[in-house]
């Protein structure tokens, strides 16, 4: 409250009511921290989130991959294939990341 604090009785009412809001607010800032449970779930609910995302863009990399792969060899240039492993490499590791994020996530679920 403020040192000149109003004398009209409404004007009282309306600090009162403005004083109570704010409590109300603070009180519910403090209950969020104490929600251990709660941010614990948000936490996993958000690095779940990040994971599906890198499993979605690694699974998008690798279908781009298979699918130069698969031109490649279409086009009977399977030498060069043979030449680069690196590609197919890349594939076997993605698809592997994958697999193990798939795996921590379900693992993870309640």
């Amino acid at each position: 409250m403020s040192h000149d604090s109003p004398t009209d009785p409404a004007a009282l009412r309306a600090e009162i009511e403005q004083t109570r809001s704010d409590l109300a607010e603070t009180v519910e800032a403090l209950a969020a921290k104490t929600d251990v449970t709660g941010r614990a779930r948000d936490a996993v609910e958000t690095a779940r989130d990040k994971a599906s995302a890198a499993a979605h863009a690694t699974a998008e990399q690798l279908q781009s991959d298979i699918a130069e792969v698969r031109d490649s060899v279409a086009e009977g240039d399977v030498a060069a294939v043979v030449r680069k492993p690196l590609p197919l490499a890349v594939v076997a590791l993605a698809a592997a990341v994958v697999g193990i994020v798939m795996y921590v996530i379900r693992r993870r679920r309640p």
